[in-house]
């Protein structure tokens, strides 16, 4: 009697594993066939995320897009504070802006779109998809660039500054450990640098070393410069550092974040409904306009940052998000590209 009922336990479990292997790959197909319709009106992309099938990852799907449980900004209107009083401090206006790859984990930063709500970072981890974490960000800062350091296990990410670009980092062991969800307590930043040159810190990357910060411009064209990090302060004072620029560069309008090759500069251009567009140029491009471009590949529209990871192109759209949804063509997900495919 026990060795049948343990047989027919076994077998339960054995039809349990496979109907949740059955959902999670019919769930995988379906945002496959979803997502290759998007592509259809971009076929350089599409070409490039076909090639990268057989190296891509599980779903990334962007949380907090229909619906996210957010920290209230304490400076939030007293209606504003009634109305999401009544809705349980549910936020349906996060919009995702940065993006970032360890080895493990994808990290993507939201800001809320009506001002409600603190900014927030997801944590997702790489090889499941899953969402693990939520951490919660002090104040509102738009949060539009995103990088990890690997050889000191830092983020970094852009936050609102006076006059002049701004900086943060913190470590992965302090977001992995991180309550502030639980607590509506922000986490910490270790350190906040001033980055002069610039009068915004709009997007992030890194190369070689240094940190690569501009700012974003709607009709005349903005900057982007370069920051050693080896050159930064003592994160003691009670003043954030401030650090000057190595070199700057003009670029043109609509600059929504910018990555890097051993070979190339990348610049991603999305501004609206339009599609957008990714510019390629010689890394050592002094001047970052259409002219000067070595090509031009037209994207889906709000695309926001991108990352270069081993062969691959990493992008984060903003078109799931509430703000932008009904305007059709939304991408909820994390888009992996082969990057040789796409340049070639």
């Amino acid at each position: 009697m026990r060795q049948t009922e343990s047989l027919l336990l076994l077998g339960v479990f054995a039809v349990g594993l496979f109907v949740v292997y059955w959902l999670k790959k019919h769930r995988h197909t379906r945002h496959n066939q979803a997502l290759a319709a998007q592509l259809k009106r971009y076929p350089s992309v599409r070409q490039a995320w076909l090639a990268a099938g057989a190296k891509r990852e599980a779903v990334l799907l962007v949380p907090g897009l229909k619906e996210a449980t957010a920290a209230v900004a304490t400076t939030a209107t007293a209606k504003a504070e009634t109305r999401l009083h009544k809705h349980a401090d549910q936020c349906q206006a996060m919009t995702p802006q940065g993006l970032a790859v360890s080895e493990d984990y994808l990290f993507i930063s939201a800001y809320c779109s009506q001002q409600e709500h603190h900014s927030q970072l997801y944590i997702i981890e790489r090889t499941s998809g899953r969402h693990l974490k939520t951490v919660v960000l002090p104040k509102r800062p738009h949060v539009g660039g995103l990088v990890f350091d690997r050889a000191t296990q830092m983020l970094w990410l852009t936050i609102t500054g006076k006059g002049m670009g701004r900086v943060a980092c913190v470590s992965l062991q302090a977001l992995l450990e991180d309550d502030s969800l639980a607590t509506n307590q922000p986490i910490a930043y270790q350190q906040v640098i001033e980055l002069a040159g610039i009068t915004h810190s709009s997007y992030l990357a890194a190369d070689g070393g240094e940190l690569v910060s501009g700012t974003f411009a709607l009709k005349q064209g903005g900057v982007v410069a370069n920051y050693p990090l080896s050159v930064l302060s003592d994160s003691d004072r009670k003043a954030p550092p401030r650090i000057k620029p190595r070199k700057r560069r003009v670029t043109t309008t609509k600059v929504q974040s910018i990555a890097f090759t051993t070979e190339y500069m990348l610049l991603a251009r999305s501004f609206g409904p339009g599609s957008a567009e990714l510019w390629v140029f010689s890394k050592d491009a002094t001047v970052l306009t259409r002219k000067h471009a070595l090509r031009r590949i037209k994207f889906p529209h709000y695309l926001e940052q991108i990352v270069v990871e081993k062969g691959q192109l990493y992008c984060l759209f903003e078109s799931g998000a509430w703000a932008y949804r009904q305007k059709g063509g939304s991408i909820d997900e994390v888009v992996v590209l082969d990057l040789a495919t796409l340049l070639q």
